[in-house]
């Protein structure tokens, strides 16, 4: 199955029409090949920051009925499985259980005593008349059935300075895993059995953030990249859960988890909703690490070696194939390519010769011609009115943030301004798409 998206550029308002008319005088958007192939970094795709937490915290519980004689750790510190955490004060525990000694020590001396009345009673009874044979009979059954209470009692009692002493040998309260120390309540609170919280270290997922504008773009069940920060480790994950029940109001972009171009973005004070990504893998990473979360659309599969390039950009493939590229004077031209094998499940084709991942190229566009001024993706700004973005009609807006290689686009959500339906996407870098519906693609030969 093909794997690809379209990266649809924001636009306020109207989608305004306007395009070259064969002016060469206008400015058309190139788009870096080895950004497009996948060799390049990852510009184009939507980028969420996002940190390492654990997925789960262990809630260590206080007896009630112990008084905490020493807390021997505090938030923040990491600990390790049967670390001691906090001990019960020993006096109170001796002392109870002193008291079951001695309430045992009565239990069987009164069973002993009981037996003994029995013993007499029965001796007596042989020289007791008639009349008094019943009044005996009905103390031995009374005595016997005080027994068996008093035996239950000593079992029950039994157990009981069993446990005492067993906490006797047990005032260490320990760790049941590895992991973080979140929260120690108050010795005194015995209203909340929860003492001590510890957030578990080797259960990972991710917390992020996306905000109004791109919620949209983002669905639970989704796979995402998960990419570190700090060096070149990626990772695989899924997106379990979206909590739009519980926005934050974070204020800067950081704390948004979106990166995007531009500044004094008005996104950037909207509200965030924080989602949440389930890890494929861990190794790699650790409780706290930063790392980028973006949609997983095929962009870290290897195709194979060499240069491949989506069909979607390629003019005349079944004949003199070409493309719409950057020359070394910064002009448009087209440039004829030599085609290799063709990788259906991409709709992608060896370039042979002809490109390089150095050149810069833009997507078929009726609007295009030879020698118009190009200029590359991650140097278009708002501020440059006339740079026209071939597959859309209508030249760059202030809305249109476009960004370098290390940041994020922002998509299109439900909220935005509609785009023309039937206009062209622009490809994000590294993804492919599929081949252009029939009659898309220009038809001008190749100049030799």
């Amino acid at each position: 199955m093909n794997k690809f998206a379209f990266l649809i550029i924001p636009v306020t308002g109207a989608v305004l029409l306007a395009g070259c008319s064969g002016d060469t005088g206008k400015k058309v958007m190139v788009e870096s090949v080895a950004d497009i192939t996948g060799t390049g970094s990852t510009a184009g795709l939507d980028r969420y920051a996002g940190v390492i937490e654990s997925s789960s915290d262990v809630k260590v519980e206080k007896d009630s009925n112990k008084t905490v004689s020493e807390v021997l750790v505090k938030v923040g510190d990491t600990v390790s499985k049967d670390q001691v955490l906090f001990r019960y004060d020993e006096s109170q525990t001796k002392l109870n259980a002193e008291k079951a000694r001695i309430e045992l020590e009565q239990l069987k001396s009164s069973v002993e005593s009981k037996r003994s009345e029995i013993a007499t009673l029965e001796r007596e009874i042989g020289s007791a008349d008639a009349d008094n044979r019943t009044s005996y009979t009905l103390q031995i059954q009374e005595l016997k059935a005080d027994i068996t209470e008093t035996e239950y009692n000593i079992s029950s009692k039994e157990k009981e300075l069993e446990n005492l002493e067993k906490t006797l040998d047990n005032l260490d309260v320990k760790s049941p895993s590895d992991g973080k120390i979140q929260s120690v309540n108050s010795a005194e609170n015995a209203d909340d059995k929860t003492f001590i919280t510890i957030r578990q270290t080797g259960n990972f997922r991710i917390k992020g953030y996306v905000n109004e504008t791109n919620r949209s773009s983002l669905h639970e069940g989704m796979e995402v990249v998960i990419r570190s920060r700090v060096d070149d480790v990626v990772q695989k994950g899924t997106i379990k859960t979206i909590d739009l029940k519980n926005p934050s109001s974070a204020s800067t972009t950081e704390d948004s988890g979106f990166y995007m171009g531009g500044e004094g973005d008005d996104t950037s004070t909207s509200s965030k909703y924080p989602f949440y990504v389930e890890l494929a893998q861990t190794e790699g990473f650790i409780i706290g690490q930063h790392v980028y979360i973006e949609p997983d659309y095929g962009q870290t599969e290897t195709v194979t070696d060499g240069l491949y390039l989506p069909g979607y950009y390629i003019n005349d493939t079944e004949s003199t194939p070409w493309v719409w590229a950057k020359s070394e004077g910064d002009r448009l031209e087209k440039r004829s390519l030599e085609l290799g094998e063709y990788k259906e499940e991409l709709d992608s084709y060896e370039i042979k010769n002809g490109l390089s991942t150095d050149d810069y190229i833009a997507p078929p566009d009726s609007e295009l011609k030879a020698g118009m001024t190009c200029i590359k993706m991650n140097q278009v700004t708002g501020d440059e009115k006339d740079v026209y973005v071939p597959g859309m009609e209508g030249p760059v807006t202030d809305d249109m943030q476009m960004v370098e290689e290390n940041v994020v686009q922002e998509t299109l959500s439900d909220e935005s301004s509609p785009v023309e339906k039937d206009a062209a996407p622009v490809m994000p870098a590294g993804v492919f798409n599929g081949q252009p519906a029939p009659g898309e693609q220009s038809t001008a030969e190749v100049n030799p």
